[in-house]
């Protein structure tokens, strides 16, 4: 019985200690939105309040997407809960929200000058903190379901965000926002598998689809920049888009049952 209320009151405590952390780190990225808003003024560039309002939307949608999975805050393969939110969880979340200031750059009619390049620099950062915060979850042994949950979640954003960007800017043809909403389209997909009464086949893991999205991140960074060509652009663009949409069709038909049982590494 004591047993019981001592893990009961460790669990509070936990909780509690995960929800400070969580906040304050809510804290540190609502002052990076700010500084960056800031900045920018500082520019005399237009529309930089409808950047503010879209990148405060996202971020609300980055930080509650994170609120609402706190309690699976605990090893992926199950166990107790950890005792706070963790370095490597703190690091996805402000990634979110950089990703969420690239989003904010759509609002931009005419971009020129730091807003031609700002957008760039912002989604290369966010790509490589994508590799940094799983580092950082595996030297300290905080892998966690709620850090795969946000990675997943935020990878789909910032794809969506910077492919959108990208034709805004006119950097890519408006066809490549089927690479930003691929993966909302799959989810669809599986909902109306669901919603007929069909149960969708779980996925694989598959180095081939980490290698892919890697790739795709990879391209939409570099395709923000304005001094890459656009002839090299675009035929780089058909060169990653072909097997990346092939990809999500091949996963599809896969969950659907209509290709046959494969193993994947």
């Amino acid at each position: 019985m004591v047993g019981d209320r001592t893990r009961n009151v460790g669990k509070q405590l936990g909780s509690f200690r995960t929800t400070r952390h969580f906040g304050i780190v809510v804290a540190l990225c609502a002052m990076i939105l700010l500084l960056a808003y800031v900045l920018l003024d500082f520019t005399g560039a237009s529309y930089i309040g409808w950047w503010l309002l879209t990148s405060a939307l996202v971020s609300a949608y980055v930080c509650g997407y994170a609120w609402k999975r706190l309690r699976t805050n605990h090893p992926s393969g199950g166990g107790n809960p950890f005792r706070d939110l963790g370095l490597a969880n703190a690091v996805t979340l402000i990634r979110g929200v950089l990703i969420a200031m690239v989003a904010g750059f759509v609002c931009f009619r005419h971009p020129e000058g730091v807003v031609l390049w700002a957008p760039a620099i912002l989604y290369t950062v966010a790509a490589a903190m994508d590799g940094l915060d799983g580092k950082i979850a595996r030297a300290t042994g905080r892998v966690s379901l709620l850090g795969v949950s946000m990675d997943v979640e935020f990878d789909s954003l910032g794809v969506l965000a910077a492919s959108a960007v990208a034709v805004r800017y006119g950097r890519l043809p408006v066809w490549f926002l089927l690479v930003g909403l691929a993966r909302y389209l799959f989810l669809a997909g599986t909902w109306a598998l669901e919603r007929a009464g069909q149960s969708p086949r779980p996925l694989p893991p598959s180095a081939m689809r980490r290698f892919m999205a890697g790739t795709m991140m990879a391209f939409l960074a570099v395709a923000l920049y304005p001094v890459v060509p656009h002839r090299l652009l675009l035929a780089a663009g058909i060169a990653v888009f072909v097997p990346f949409m092939g990809g999500f069709v091949r996963d599809f038909l896969y969950i659907a049952g209509w290709l046959g049982e494969r193993e994947e590494a």
